[in-house]
């Protein structure tokens, strides 16, 4: 007996008919690129409705905040010409990116017809803002003035993001292996 899909949704949501004090066995077979790992709930219809609505309260106060801080820093950019706010709405728009991706409603609004896409827009959205950090790093605290040292170990940062970019559209595995490195690298130097 196959499980027919049962709504459009960012997870992959089947109607499985099981009989009450009955036992089936069901088969799934998952192939993927090698970062994704499903979670497997069984839920009753109810309880999922219930859960998934207060998932889409919580998500919509985040999405709707990250929209909010855009558009406050692009008026505080176009305002006061300082190239940092640029740099922050630009690291505030990967990470959605990113975010949006990883629940999956990237996936399900956004691009739902490329699939292949959607097996590297995270790591691809996680560079890219480590790169804009960054550069938001070097321009809000003036390091170019008050530690000259710093652009040359933030340009070997932006190289090893540019990097994961780049290696993604060759080799998915080797990218997240250097992603890992260049992210934890990257928070590490911006936040020392």
């Amino acid at each position: 007996m196959l499980a027919k899909l049962l709504i459009k949704n960012s997870k992959f949501i089947y109607s499985l008919e099981i009989e009450p004090n009955s036992a089936k066995t069901f088969y799934l077979k998952i192939q993927s690129g090698g970062d994704y790992r499903p979670a497997f709930n069984l839920w009753k219809i109810d309880s999922f409705i219930q859960k998934t609505q207060v998932e889409f309260i919580l998500l919509g106060f985040f999405y709707g905040l990250a929209v909010v801080m855009v558009l406050y820093n692009l008026f505080l950019f176009f305002s006061l010409r300082m190239k940092s706010y640029l740099y922050y709405v630009l690291v505030i728009t990967c990470s959605v990116m990113a975010n949006l991706q990883n629940n999956g409603l990237a996936f399900q609004y956004l691009w739902p017809n490329y699939p292949i896409w959607n097996a590297i827009a995270n790591p691809f959205f996680v560079s890219l803002a480590c790169i804009f950090i960054l550069l938001f790093t070097m321009s809000f605290l003036e390091t170019n003035r008050y530690l000259p040292r710093f652009k040359s170990i933030a340009m070997i940062l932006m190289v090893l993001n540019g990097l994961v970019i780049v290696s993604l559209f060759l080799s998915k595995m080797v990218a997240l292996n250097i992603m890992l490195l260049s992210t934890f690298s990257t928070f590490t130097t911006v936040l020392t």
